[in-house]
């Protein structure tokens, strides 16, 4: 896949937390979100992944090991997060993921999205519309 097409395919992923029921979507405002952010009083938020670092396809298991240290450090950290998936409309698997509230897009960049090699991450405020927050010297490389 190249990358206008990684790019579109992360346009039109829905970014899910099954268990609060929220989907996300690029460029949308979420109403179920910003009652989430409300009651949790936070502002900011982000939804990363730890799995198929720069869009290259790992195993399951090491998807899984991923999964397993970005929780910890989640944990470590004391944030509050909800586990979800992104389901792209490609063949490809949903990836296990966090949303992650009361972090900011430069905290999300530089000690989630950098340190765990992703392309892009989903990143946002309350009342307002979701962001794809590509990371250039990610994204750019050769």
């Amino acid at each position: 896949m190249n990358k206008e097409e990684l790019l579109e395919a992360y346009l039109q992923t829905e970014y899910i937390i099954t268990a609060l029921e929220i989907t996300i979507r690029i460029g949308e405002t979420n109403s179920r979100l910003d009652a989430l952010l409300e009651k949790e009083h936070s502002t900011y938020w982000a939804f990363v992944t730890a799995e198929n670092p720069k869009s290259m396809s790992l195993s399951d298991a090491e998807n899984l090991q991923r999964t397993n240290e970005f929780k910890e450090l989640l944990d470590k950290l004391g944030k509050t997060y909800f586990e979800g998936y992104g389901q792209g409309a490609s063949d490809w698997k949903p990836e296990q993921s966090f949303l992650i509230l009361n972090t900011t897009k430069q905290e999300a960049i530089e000690q989630f999205g950098i340190p765990y090699q992703q392309n892009a991450i989903v990143i946002g405020m309350k009342a307002k519309e979701a962001e794809l927050c590509i990371l250039e010297e990610v994204f750019y490389e050769s």
